[in-house]
């Protein structure tokens, strides 16, 4: 039974903090410059993602600098909302969530998969995850 348990830990934290398993060594794609960047998001966007977990939202980012994000909880089955900021920083997105606990700012490069499909790119917690997009139009 202990050994069950300790097994069950193990998968549920690889899921929360993003398993190495389950995110991509490399980014695919073309990546995005800072130019391109700012034609695709800076006057503000809706992204549609999923990350390698199953994880799926809508994040607004807005030309204020605000960026808004909706998911579904895994773990608890309920909608989250949450509210953080966002910029341009050369050929990379950096984006801060204000969630308690975490106030750290990742950077992403983005890389074009193929038309309106991207991916973003952070390394967290010392390993690549990714998360794949679309802009809605």
């Amino acid at each position: 039974m202990r050994t069950q348990l300790a097994i069950a830990g193990v998968v549920l934290s690889c899921l929360w903090l993003g398993s190495p398993i389950l995110a991509q060594d490399k980014p695919q794609g073309t990546p995005l410059t800072g130019a391109e960047l700012k034609t695709l998001i800076g006057n503000g966007v809706l992204l549609d993602w999923e990350n390698p977990q199953g994880r799926k939202g809508t994040t607004m980012l807005l030309t204020t600098g605000v960026a808004l994000r909706v998911y579904l909880h895994t773990f608890v089955g309920q909608g989250v909302a949450e509210e953080g900021t966002w910029r341009i920083d050369g050929d990379s997105v950096c984006l801060k969530w204000n969630v308690p606990g975490n106030d750290e700012e990742l950077c992403s490069r983005y890389h074009r998969l193929g038309e309106n499909h991207y991916e973003g790119s952070t390394p967290v917690h010392g390993r690549p995850t990714s998360m794949q997009f679309s802009v809605r139009k």
